[in-house]
C-alpha cells in the first residue's frame, strides 16, 4: 500500500492530512476519511483536503468515488504527478483505458523521471491495442526502475503479442523477449524464493492477455 501524500498547504489542512495519512497507513480508511470529511465541512474548497479524500478512497479501492474527488482537486487548481497518476488508474478501473490515457500522459509530463507515469501510460496503450507504444512505454518504465517485476511481466506479454512481424523483426523480437524472460526469471529466483521448475507454467499463462477492460465511454 502506498502512503497517502502529505503536502504543503494551510496549517489546518496539513495537520488533518497528516493525521489521516497515519490512519490510512494502518488500514483504518474509515477513520482517515472521517477526519478529512469533517475538515471539508469547514473548508470545502481546500484542494489538499479534497486530494486527501480522493487518495484515501483510491487506496481503499472505492475508485468511482475516488475519481470524483480527484477530478474536483484538479478543478480546484491542484497540479501534481501523483494526482494525475491516480486519476489515470481510477479512470482505467471505472471508465476504461481511453479515459485514462490523457491523465497518464499528464503524469509523465509532470515527472518524466518516475517509472509510475510511464508504466500507467504504457498500460493504457496496451489495453487500447497500441502494442508498439506499450512496448516503448514499458521499456521507458523499466529503464527508470530496473528489475521491476510489473514492468518485466507486461513488457514480455506485449512482446509475445507482437506476432505479425516479418522474419527479421521476429528474430529480434524473440531475442528481446528471451532477454526479458531471463531477467524476470533471475529476479524471481533471487528475491521471491521461487523454485525454477515453477516458472514455466507462469510464463505460459501470459498467452491469455488481455483481461476484460471496462467500457471506455466517459460520462
Amino acid at each position: 500500500m502506498r502512503e497517502l501524500p502529505v503536502r504543503s498547504g494551510g496549517a489546518a489542512s496539513v495537520a488533518v492530512v497528516a493525521d489521516a495519512a497515519a490512519a490510512a497507513s494502518e488500514g483504518r480508511y474509515a477513520d482517515a476519511l472521517r477526519r478529512v470529511c469533517d475538515a471539508l465541512e469547514k473548508m470545502p474548497d481546500d484542494m489538499e483536503l479534497v486530494f486527501a479524500k480522493g487518495s484515501i478512497l483510491f487506496e481503499w479501492g472505492r475508485h468511482w468515488e475516488a475519481r470524483k474527488a480527484l477530478l474536483r482537486a484538479e478543478t480546484l487548481g491542484l497540479r501534481d504527478m501523483t494526482l494525475y497518476e491516480r486519476l489515470g488508474w481510477a479512470c482505467m478501473w471505472t471508465m476504461g483505458a481511453a479515459s485514462a490515457e490523457g491523465w497518464m500522459r499528464m503524469a509523465v509530463a509532470m515527472d518524466d523521471a518516475s517509472w509510475l507515469g510511464h508504466f500507467g501510460l504504457a498500460t493504457a496503450a496496451r489495453y487500447l491495442g497500441k502494442i508498439d507504444d506499450a512496448v516503448a512505454g514499458f521499456e521507458r518504465a523499466l529503464a527508470r526502475a530496473p528489475g521491476n517485476v510489473n514492468c518485466l511481466v507486461n513488457l514480455a506479454e506485449c512482446k509475445t503479442a507482437q506476432n505479425q512481424l516479418d522474419s527479421a523483426e521476429a528474430s529480434t523480437a524473440r531475442q528481446r523477449l528471451a532477454d526479458t524472460l531471463s531477467a524476470l526469471s533471475r529476479h524471481l529466483l533471487e528475491h521471491l524464493d521461487v523454485e525454477e521448475t515453477t516458472l514455466g507454467p507462469v510464463f505460459m499463462t501470459w498467452q491469455t492477455w488481455p483481461p476484460n477492460v471496462p467500457a471506455t465511454t466517459d460520462r
